[in-house]
């Protein structure tokens, strides 16, 4: 009797562990099977991140525009990483391995990236949709703004709607609860609501899973309970989530078509910049893995400077577009704002070929002078100077 006893013991101690193993390698979550993916953390800053096999279905319930051509399989990704408030010298300085990733890359490097005054929304408006644009804001209830543009022109300009017309899908997330501009809820002058928070409506194609690196962020706290898509708790990096998920997101989804992608992090805002070490860490893992596919053009920036005039600006072409690119890179001590970056992906996203687009921005390059633009921040170049 006492040896069946201790025999039952036995196995009960047995299944235990290998219950526990199982749960830790292939997932609490149906579906989530043997996947595995490139890991840039421990998670020690994230209790239990839960990325399970809902990806393929994670999107804005929305339809606000069905103008998508037939998917283009031959064009490239584009990629941009916009870091809060990363000016070139804490970029040289505070991330080393990030730039180091680059470097090796043979990533184009440029000195004299000019940021506007206002900050995130004076720097990001004229990226995406080519231009400044004026705004009205009410911060009562949560950051909502609408802005001086019609729903017909952001349809037409808007680099993510230019995606979607020449038959990309369009991907958007920032580590402050996806906020846009640093905004909840944003919409045009005539009414049209492209991009909520609150309500996970957009009009990019998909969104990544609602989360911040800050620790009071109302909107997180919804979605975590509301969705269960992720757990965090606290204040902790979350850019890390954002690199694991976009891995497992591009690997097994949009196999047919090339994606316009937008990577708003926060985690240097307001910040010393030598406190981003981590983000430093990761950034430089997932920029090694997005570069080796040789599928993206792949635009690493910060939103604007603080404390500076020029703000870090590199970018990373594929092999095969690289000698185009060599008369930009001859160039890189020339004046460049975030409105040349735009007109640079939207005449790629347009055009069938890469050679016009190209030299049309060593153009735009080798005739930028400061006068040219209004509201640059101290707007200096060599020219200039002499």
């Amino acid at each position: 009797m006492m040896f069946l006893a201790v025999s039952l013991l036995l196995l009960w101690y047995v299944a235990y562990w290998l219950i526990l193993y199982g749960a830790k390698h292939w997932g609490k979550h149906k579906g989530q099977g043997t996947f595995s993916f490139p890991q840039f953390s421990d998670r020690k800053y994230c209790n239990a991140a839960v990325l399970h096999d809902t990806i393929e279905s994670v999107t804005p319930s929305t339809d606000f525009i069905h103008r998508t051509q037939a998917p283009r399989q031959k064009a490239i990704d584009i990629f941009i990483l916009s870091i809060g408030a990363l000016p070139c010298s804490a970029f040289r300085d505070h991330m080393p391995m990030t730039r180091k990733v680059l470097e090796d890359s043979n990533a184009i490097i440029f000195d004299n990236f000019h940021h506007r005054q206002g900050a995130t929304r004076g720097n990001m408006l004229p990226l995406l949709l080519g231009e400044q644009i004026s705004y009205n804001c009410d911060y009562r209830k949560t950051p909502s703004c609408t802005f001086n543009v019609t729903a017909h022109d952001l349809n037409q300009w808007a680099l993510w709607n230019v995606a979607t017309q020449n038959g990309y899908s369009s991907m958007y997330g920032s580590t402050a609860c996806n906020q846009l501009f640093g905004l909840d809820h944003l919409e045009t002058k005539d009414g049209l609501t492209f991009h909520d928070t609150g309500t996970r409506t957009s009009q990019f194609g998909h969104l990544f899973p609602s989360g911040s690196y800050y620790g009071g962020c109302n909107g997180f706290k919804k979605f975590r309970s509301g969705e269960n898509l992720i757990d965090c708790q606290g204040q902790g990096p979350y850019h890390h989530t954002f690199y694991d998920y976009y891995i497992k997101f591009r690997e097994k989804n949009l196999k047919d078509r090339p994606l316009f992608t937008h990577v708003h992090m926060y985690e240097t805002h307001g910040q010393e910049a030598e406190e981003a070490w981590l983000l430093d860490y990761h950034t430089s893992n997932f920029l090694t893995w997005m570069i080796a596919r040789e599928d993206a053009l792949i635009v690493f920036m910060g939103d604007y400077s603080l404390g500076g005039t020029t703000t870090a600006l590199a970018m990373s072409v594929p092999t095969q577009m690289q000698e185009r690119f060599q008369g930009v890179r001859e160039l890189t001590h020339k004046l460049v704002i975030h409105n040349n970056l735009y007109r640079l992906m939207r005449d790629l996203m347009n055009s069938q070929e890469t050679d016009s687009p190209v030299k049309n921005f060593e153009a735009v390059l080798k005739n930028n002078r400061c006068d040219q633009y209004d509201h640059l921040k101290l707007c200096k170049i060599t020219e200039e100077l002499e």
